[in-house]
């Protein structure tokens, strides 16, 4: 139907028809909804993304380099083929693939990859973990005793803080202090540490300069604070993330948070490392080391009660783990024909989440020449090809035809002459 056909019959059917305008706009409004539905479900799998980084196209065997991050931005290891299929042109499904994989780990923190496409490298680094540190640096914690468990708690915190570097020496872990607090007007961060750091020398040197609190604490709503922090910045980098709590565990402020925090830790994947200081009344008596063991064992972290320097190491190689990186390399068959026609293809995995697609990508069939194959002028061809060889044999054919025709005739005219001499 022209467009003049559909401008002039819509206005009729509206005009004779109050329910047929009504069920057009209901077409129209489902068809936009059906319009926008792939993009909504790109949204979803925004968290998600294959990512192509090179092809090779040599028919009929085509090598793809790509990499895959989950929903926490992390690189994806150990895929199978099982996972991997490449859609050719929209349609056609290629599940027969060979698969391998490179990795950066903390066995090698980084390695520089020659990609397939014979021009490009790729390098592939570890990434640190995001460490969210929360000390309670109140007096409260010496409760008398002649130790000095707040300059306790520092050293502990150095000495956890010493292993950062070593793991991911590219790209090393990042640190940000919460500091539980007894009033509102106080500030849980530090303002010079409210971004995540690298440095951790400016938090060690914000804590050797940090005077202590004499009040009661908040204890576990800073946890809360630095989880739910920790946890963004770490999916936002594509890093692990850890608390690492010092404390004796006593807090009279928070109220009801214990619970939210193991709930909210595990939903997001931080793991709680949790060094009991303090006096024993605190820590035995009154079962604060009990709850600080509870934090760290439900969230798959440790609890080391007043750590001394091999400890605090221990739990930072127990609880901090760098991200590894990883490539990997896809090689098939096509289905495609060498055509030297453009064609696409998109590289689609499966992950526990669903099914996510990497970016489209074009590329043009190239036809080999055979190299025996000799060229020569169009000119040339024509005149042996059509003059010296087809024309001959026009020739050849046209005096066999008038041959033919030539004896039937003859036949004929003998025939006739045969029957007169009879009569």
């Amino acid at each position: 139907m022209s467009q003049t056909m559909l401008n002039y019959a819509i206005p009729n059917y509206q005009r004779e028809s109050p329910d047929m305008h009504r069920s057009i706009f209901l077409l129209l409004t489902v068809a936009l909804v059906l319009c926008f539905q792939p993009a909504l479900s790109s949204v979803a799998q925004s968290s998600q993304k294959v990512d192509i980084r090179a092809v090779d196209i040599s028919f009929p065997d085509i090598t793809i380099d790509f990499r895959v991050k989950d929903a926490s931005g992390r690189d994806v290891l150990d895929l199978t083929p099982r996972d991997v299929q490449v859609i050719e042109d929209g349609g056609t499904v290629i599940s027969a693939v060979e698969l391998g994989q490179q990795i950066a780990d903390t066995s090698d923190p980084e390695r520089t990859v020659n990609l397939s496409d014979g021009q490009n490298l790729e390098t592939l680094t570890t990434t640190g973990a995001a460490i969210g540190i929360v000390f309670d640096a109140t007096t409260v914690l010496n409760g008398g005793d002649s130790a000095n468990h707040v300059a306790a708690g520092r050293q502990a915190i150095e000495q956890f803080l010493a292993q950062t570097g070593i793991q991911a020496p590219s790209n090393p872990e990042i640190l940000s202090l919460f500091i539980p607090i007894d009033s509102p007007e106080q500030q849980v961060q530090p303002a010079e540490l409210v971004d995540f750091t690298h440095d951790r020398n400016a938090v060690i040197n914000y804590l050797r300069q940090m005077p202590s609190r004499s009040g009661k604490t908040n204890l576990y709503a800073a946890i809360q604070e630095a989880v739910e922090d920790t946890a963004t910045v770490a999916q936002q980098q594509g890093r692990n993330a850890v608390v690492l709590v010092v404390s004796d565990g006593g807090d009279a402020i928070s109220g009801d948070t214990f619970n939210a925090i193991i709930e909210r830790a595990n939903a997001s994947g931080v793991r709680i490392c949790a060094f009991g200081v303090g006096t024993d009344k605190s820590l035995n008596e009154q079962q604060g080391g009990f709850r600080l063991n509870q934090l760290a064992s439900a969230t798959g972290g440790v609890y080391v009660q007043r750590p001394d320097e091999a400890a605090a190491s221990s739990a930072f190689a127990s609880t901090v783990t760098a991200t590894p990186a990883s490539l990997y390399t896809l090689r098939y068959r096509t289905s495609l024909i060498d055509d030297g026609k453009r064609h696409n293809l998109v590289v689609q995995v499966t992950l526990p989440d669903g099914t996510v697609n990497s970016q489209q990508v074009e590329f043009t069939g190239s036809v080999v020449p055979n190299p025996d194959m000799q060229l020569a002028p169009l000119g040339d061809v024509l005149l042996r090809k059509y003059v010296v060889v087809a024309v001959p044999i026009a020739l050849l054919v046209s005096l066999l035809v008038v041959a033919v025709i030539g004896g039937l005739r003859w036949n004929r005219s003998q025939s006739l002459s045969r029957g007169i001499t009879r009569r």
